[in-house]
């Protein structure tokens, strides 16, 4: 799977998030994917919202390079880390999602690195 995410701001408090790439399925079939999301900042907290703006989570910190979000879809239950990092190869984070339901059981990892536009 490879893609890319690109943040845009909307206003003072919002910010356009949009996800897309390619993903290499078993049988050498190739299907792309995309998703929008908005990232709202209020105060101390940040929400994430899907596009039509409801509630999608709402980010924990846990000091300044962690957070943690939950999000409950029917009766699958859906738990990220975001891990931030600010060094000598640049901004980037990282996110581990953790989905477990009654018919869905799998993990997420996925690296995000800022580039020059």
């Amino acid at each position: 799977m490879a893609g890319r995410a690109v943040f845009r701001p909307v206003d003072a408090a919002h910010l356009a998030y949009r996800e897309d790439g390619v993903i290499d399925c078993a049988g050498g079939r190739r299907s792309t994917f995309f998703r929008d999301y908005i990232f709202r900042v209020a105060g101390d907290g940040v929400s994430i919202l899907f596009a039509d703006r409801r509630l999608f989570h709402e980010l924990d910190f846990q000091g300044e390079h962690a957070a943690t979000g939950r999000h409950l879809c029917g009766r699958d239950l859906y738990v990220v880390r975001y891990e931030f990092h600010n060094g000598p190869g640049g901004r980037a984070f990282n996110t581990r999602w953790h989905v477990k339901g009654p018919r869905k059981e799998y993990e997420i990892h996925t690296a995000y690195r800022a580039i020059s536009t």
